[in-house]
């Protein structure tokens, strides 16, 4: 019986002496992706667009001027949607290099 409990303890140690040290590893493999988006007939900011990562299954809103920030995303190009009611969908392309970020602005057609 003691020998099980001290392999469980053991398997928790070094389950959580392996989350400490790759925990860095991860962080670094991914960067940010910043912008703006506007109306392009008038230039104005936009808030509210849904800024998404389609491939990634994940995204945010822009909030007030428009602007908008991706957190954790994978090292990479990927494809960047903005969608809004009343505005064609616009997609771009956007590479994002590990611990940096990547600045996209968004111009949507009416």
């Amino acid at each position: 019986m003691r020998r099980m409990i001290r392999y469980v303890w053991a398997v928790i140690v070094l389950t959580l002496v392996g989350t400490a040290l790759t925990a860095p590893l991860r962080a670094q493999s991914t960067g940010t992706i910043t912008g703006r988006v506007t109306d392009a007939a008038t230039g104005n900011a936009l808030r509210g667009v849904q800024i998404q990562l389609p491939a990634l299954g994940t995204g945010v809103l822009s909030r007030a001027e428009g602007r908008f920030v991706l957190l954790g995303v994978p090292a990479g190009t990927h494809e960047i949607q903005a969608v809004m009611i009343g505005h064609l969908t616009v997609t771009e392309s956007v590479t994002v290099t590990a611990g940096e970020t990547a600045s996209v602005d968004l111009r949507m057609e009416p």
